[in-house]
């Protein structure tokens, strides 16, 4: 218990005391009032909250009922059959059946169904109130409040029969109820402690809205996080993140932010973009809606089964065991063999698995877990189902064909049944998981909210989150063209669209979509026009300002994209090809597959006058096909025998390639892979003019310790990484450009446009005779300075150090 509330979080407007159970009795009552003050409906057009006497009897609803719906709502407080909820779809969901079109068209496709909906659950209350009143001492703490926070205390922070009976005797509790409660289980808890709470609920209780009622309790409801407002954002908690993701984003978003105000000084406004949750097509956000309510009703009815099957409600993750159970026909995933249900909740006998390892791919989605036997759980570790057993041919049969007849998920199927999931597939997994950017742009949100002054300390919302989708209507209804594949600047003119963004202009764009979506007019917020519905009619917005559009245009062509550097020194050690030893001529042989050969390597085939036969079936093939490898060996080829008749099949051969640096890797020699970082150097010639040396630094020198040794007369200009910005003037031209690579080879370096790093926009330029080879510092907001001389750094990780710093 102890080591459960260590991670329990402080409140927001007490930071000295711990939040409170979700479920307590105050908790719960807290959001129930929030909820039901805040709750509105239209009716002839008219937004309306409830009176006193209909919000008395919301609340009497909610006590009464385990899970009310708005249909029990409606009919308690008497509302009015014209009026609708706000928030609720009220649009059928099918096509209405033959018979029934005429009322269909009267009520313009609607439906009710959506009041089957919950209004609210008491979850924590009645939770205790069926397991007090089966051991008959409900009656005893009903109108004790603080003994029901106790209550919820102890089985939502203690795990343990002990500790709950320990905890609940230190507080005067009978042994009747403390065995009466050991049924239940909660897990969460709320923003705020039990001390705010109580603060806060008085003026719930009158009918106030919540930032009120915190206002009247001397709290301010945008206080977040608990943070001091300072006129720059302090430094992320990244002592309170996990996720390197996140932290990245963060920490960059914070540093442009702070850069722009060192600049302009304190903001009136911040505007965040978020994820495009809503960017889906009306008709899929009403299929997404149906299928949560489908998944609503099917835990709901499953927990009324489990309950009665079981003869209490679920704790934790009985439910899913359950489900999973029936899905799999009552069997163990990996073994098969049959799960007894009498024993389904006993612990330590059955268990639900992540089927990919949750450490190596961050899934934790339904399609991702199967129930299984603890005892198989434990022999399979950390693997997949194919790694566990696949090499048993058959047991895997077994399985596969258990999986094909018994999972009717597709993802599930694919999951248990996937043969690969090597270092590359794992780091794409958690890239997807961590990369939620709907989430960072809330977290940042909330991190600006709680910490930065605004230049107006009376604005009641300087920071406002903007739907990535309505920032995409809008730029087209503005007129701002978007090209992905032109340049990187697209970015900057998303800014100013989210930066110029107002509420009309998010209401104006709304009422149209709805307009379309719902073929009914509307009317402008802002003239009072009724604005008519017509088929494919297009966005009409007002521009922020005469000449809106003509100054984007004008001002992003002077916008210079900033790019990070990448300083780590890491990546693959060598090529996963490993050739023979090289020869004196610095030539090695190099295997490769028939489905991968080019025509250079055609002049390159390994000891020709021995394979002369092999060979000339392979270039007729190769010439039949255009050179292409892969149409070329679509089918087998035989190495033809001294008889004429066909041999074995080939499927590789040796080829020979120059070899300037490599690896020694199991008596052979690997080309070096990552190139972290290349060390330029300058030298005068026998003329007087500089020349320029690059000295690549391998991931392989790093793991040997040892710088790579440049020629005495070489002079140490600078290092480069990946995305450092250069300029370059050769015999005829001047390059601006990002640092992308080194070819060794070519002795030649590839640059991006400072603007576009598609592969289309990169350039390549030899580098021994360039007339001017500099480095430069790119800022933040794109501004921009030479570096000079640099001293020679050693091989440690330097994504810390910043151009022109010497290594400490």
């Amino acid at each position: 218990g102890d080591d459960i509330i260590k991670l329990v979080g402080y409140c927001t407007f007490e930071p000295d005391e711990l939040r409170a159970p979700k479920n307590s009795y105050h908790s719960e009552r807290f959001s129930l009032l929030g909820k039901v003050n805040s709750l509105t409906y239209l009716e002839n057009g008219d937004r309306k909250r409830l009176n006193d006497d209909q919000r008395k009897i919301a609340v009497e609803l909610a006590y009464k009922y385990l899970k009310p719906t708005y249909k029990q709502l409606r009919k308690a407080i008497n509302l009015h059959e014209d009026a609708r909820f706000v928030g609720l779809q009220y649009l059928a969901k099918k096509k209405p059946k033959k018979g029934e079109e005429q009322a269909a068209e009267h009520n313009h496709g609607e439906s009710m169904e959506c009041e089957d909906s919950h209004f609210f659950q008491l979850k924590g209350y009645h939770d205790l109130r069926k397991a007090c009143s089966r051991a008959g001492v409900w009656d005893v703490g009903k109108d004790n409040f603080d003994l029901i926070d106790d209550l919820a205390y102890s089985v939502t922070f203690y795990k343990t029969d002990e500790d709950v009976r320990e905890y609940l005797e230190d507080r005067g509790v009978s042994a009747e109820i403390i065995e009466a409660v050991q049924e239940c289980e909660f897990a969460k808890s709320a923003n705020l402690s039990t001390l705010a709470i109580k603060k806060i609920l008085p003026h719930l209780e009158k009918g106030l809205l919540y930032n009120e009622a915190c206002a009247e309790a001397g709290y301010h409801h945008s206080v977040i996080g608990g943070g001091q407002a300072q006129c720059t954002l302090p430094h992320i908690p990244t002592d309170q993140l996990r996720n390197p993701v996140v932290i990245r984003a963060l920490t960059q978003a914070r540093k442009v932010v702070n850069h722009i105000i060192a600049r302009y000084g304190s903001p009136y406004e911040i505007h965040v973009e978020l994820a495009r949750e809503v960017g889906n097509s009306y008709e899929k956000r009403q299929k997404i809606q149906n299928f949560q309510d489908d998944n609503r009703k099917s835990r709901e009815e499953a927990s009324t089964r489990f309950e009665a099957e079981f003869g209490r409600p679920p704790k934790s993750d009985d439910l899913l065991k359950w489900q999973l159970y029936r899905e799999q026909a009552g069997q163990c995933a990996y073994s098969q063999a049959q799960i007894d249900i009498r024993r389904l909740l006993e612990p330590n006998y059955s268990e639900i698995d992540h089927i990919l390892p949750r450490s190596r791919s961050f899934n934790n989605a339904r399609s991702n877990k199967v129930l299984v036997l603890a005892a198989q759980n434990q022999n399979k570790r950390d693997r997949t189902p194919y790694e566990w057993f696949g090499h048993n041919e058959s047991r895997w049969s077994s399985f596969a064909a258990w999986v094909n007849t018994i999972i009717m998920d597709k993802n599930k199927r694919d999951n248990l049944l996937r043969e690969s999931f090597d270092e590359r597939l794992e780091s794409e997994w958690k890239q997807r998981a961590l990369s939620d950017t709907s989430w960072i742009a809330r977290e940042f949100t909330n991190f600006v909210r709680g910490n930065l002054k605004f230049s107006d300390p009376e604005h009641k919302s300087p920071v406002r989150c903007v739907n990535g989708k309505i920032v995409s209507d809008t730029r087209y209804a503005w007129g701002l063209p978007k090209d992905r594949e032109e340049n990187d600047l697209h970015h900057a003119v998303d800014a100013a669209v989210i930066a110029a963004l107002s509420p009309y202009h998010v209401q104006k764009l709304t009422l149209h979509f709805k307009s379309r979506e719902t073929r009914e007019s509307y009317v402008d917020p802002e003239t009072g026009e009724l604005v008519e519905w017509r088929e494919n009619k297009k966005p009409w917005l007002p521009q922020p300002w005469k000449g809106f559009r003509k100054e984007v245009m004008e001002k992003v062509e002077k916008v210079l994209v900033s790019r990070m550097p990448l300083r780590k020194m890491r990546g693959a050690l060598h090529d996963e090809t490993i050739r023979s030893k090289k020869s004196s001529d610095n030539i090695s042989k190099v295997k490769k597959e028939l489905t991968s050969l080019s025509a250079t390597d055609l002049q390159n085939l390994f000891n020709p006058e021995h394979n002369e036969a092999l060979y000339d079936r392979i270039k007729r093939r190769m010439a039949e096909h255009d050179n292409n490898a892969k149409a070329a060996f679509a089918e087998p080829l035989y190495k033809p025998l001294k008889d004429g008749s066909d041999g074995p099949i080939v499927r590789s051969v040796k080829v020979r390639q120059t070899q300037v640096r490599g690896i020694d890797v199991r008596n052979g020699i690997a080309d070096n892979s990552s190139m972290p970082r290349v060390d330029v150097f300058r030298a005068k010639n026998k003329k007087g003019i500089w020349q320029y040396y690059i000295v690549p630094i391998y991931v392989s020198d790093i793991v040997a310790g040892a710088l790579p040794e440049a020629e005495p007369n070489w002079e140490f200009i600078f290092s480069l990484y990946r995305y450092d910005l250069i300029r370059l003037v050769g015999k005829d031209e001047e390059l601006w450009g990002y640092y992308r690579s080194y070819d060794i080879n070519r002795q030649s370096i590839e640059t991006c446009e400072i603007n576009n790093n598609q592969p289309k926009a990169c350039t390549r330029i030899g580098v021994r005779n360039l007339k001017v080879f500099e480095k430069y510092q790119m800022g933040i907001l794109g501004d921009y300075y030479p570096v000079g001389k640099e001293t020679r750094r050693g091989l440690a990780d330097n994504s810390d150090i910043e151009p022109g710093e010497a290594e400490g």
